[in-house]
C-alpha cells in the first residue's frame, strides 16, 4: 500500500493530476501559480477585444507597446498585451490559439530571462 499524500498511478489522470498540483502548491508555489494564473486570464481577455481589430491595427499595437517601453514603461507592464497581441495573431494563422497553461508558461519563461 502506498503511503497517502505520494503521487500514484491511477486509471483517472484528473486524480493524479490533482495530486501533482497539490504538492506543488504544498512546496510553496502556489503563490507563483495565482500569479501565472492571473497573468494568463488578463491575456485572454485582452485577445478577446483584440480579435475585433483589422490586421493592421494588431500590427499597430506592436509599435505602441514599443513606443511605450522605450518611455520607460516595464515590460512585466506590458506583457498582457504583448502576449495578447501574439494570442490573437497565432489565432490568425493557424486558427489556433495558445491554451492557458501555455500562456501561464510563457509568462514564467519571461520571468525567468527578463532582466531586473
Amino acid at each position: 500500500m502506498t503511503p497517502p499524500g505520494l503521487c500514484t498511478p491511477t486509471t483517472n489522470k484528473g486524480e493524479t493530476s490533482v495530486s501533482i498540483v497539490d504538492r506543488i502548491l504544498r512546496i510553496g508555489e502556489g503563490r507563483t501559480l495565482k500569479k501565472l494564473d492571473a497573468i494568463a486570464t488578463q491575456v485572454e481577455a485582452l485577445a478577446e477585444t483584440y480579435a475585433d481589430f483589422t490586421d493592421e491595427d494588431l500590427k499597430e499595437v506592436t509599435t505602441d507597446l514599443k513606443e511605450r517601453y522605450i518611455d520607460g514603461e516595464s515590460l512585466d507592464g506590458l506583457l498582457p498585451e504583448a502576449f495578447a497581441a501574439v494570442c490573437e495573431a497565432a489565432d490568425r494563422c493557424w486558427a489556433c490559439g495558445p491554451f492557458h497553461v501555455q500562456i501561464m508558461g510563457g509568462a514564467h519563461s519571461t520571468w525567468a530571462i527578463s532582466p531586473r
